[in-house]
């Protein structure tokens, strides 16, 4: 069906938020924690902050 929205896995999504995390320079939480070890929602929020900042 064309037009029809493809729906990402909750791991793609973290995958492509890292990905814009790491475009901004950031690779690690403050506290040195791998982003890759934080859960969606965490990463989503740091996201979230970082393109407030930068606005």
């Amino acid at each position: 069906m064309i037009g029809k929205p493809i729906k990402l896995s909750r791991e793609s999504e973290k995958q492509i938020i890292i990905q814009e995390l790491s475009c901004f320079g950031i690779h690690q939480t403050s506290n040195g924690e791998q982003l890759q070890t934080l859960d969606y929602f965490s990463l989503l929020n740091m996201l979230a902050v970082q393109k407030a900042i930068r606005s």
